[in-house]
């Protein structure tokens, strides 16, 4: 079950997140008025690029199930990521400005009032998490104890074996 819930949970976790916050700092006006054009430029292309990257890599998730068996479907994986790296096609440039900033913009408010109830409800998921650890070890002691007990007795009340097997 663990196998089956680890990778939607950092996908979700460690891949869409991190898209969404490196997307509003790629749109934060604040943020891009900080130091030389230069360096804003190449901030700039590198957030794209991230946001971009990790939206492919949610879709990845899905089309690893469903299109492993097309011929050459991990070498078009990598060529598509080498494309949106490359300084010549601009690939998460186009498909950041074009697609995922448009969609995002669309669903913005959606996805802020989420996040934020999720934060409040995560700050305490910790504290809740350590509670239910600390009561599962305590119900195993409790259980362990049982039947120790319940051996213990048997072991106490057994009847010595007859004559004939010592």
């Amino acid at each position: 079950m663990g196998a089956l819930l680890s990778r939607p949970f950092i996908v979700v976790v460690g891949v869409l997140y991190p898209m969404y916050r490196s997307f509003r700092a790629a749109e934060d006006s604040t943020f891009l008025s900080i130091g030389s054009s230069a360096i804003d430029s190449r901030r700039v292309k590198w957030l794209n690029y991230w946001v971009v990257f990790a939206a492919f890599q949610a879709v990845e998730y899905f089309t690893d199930r469903f299109l492993p068996w097309l011929p050459a479907y991990h070498w078009l994986k990598m060529y598509f990521v080498w494309w949106l790296i490359s300084p010549r096609s601009r690939g998460a440039e186009y498909l950041y400005r074009l697609y995922v900033c448009p969609m995002l913009m669309d669903h913005s408010h959606e996805i802020q009032q989420f996040l934020e109830r999720s934060e409040h409800n995560w700050a305490h998921a910790e504290e809740d998490g350590h509670v239910w650890i600390r009561d599962q070890f305590a119900r195993l002691a409790r259980v362990a104890r049982f039947h120790a007990l319940q051996l213990g007795s048997r072991v106490v009340n057994a009847k010595p074996p007859p004559a004939s097997l010592q």
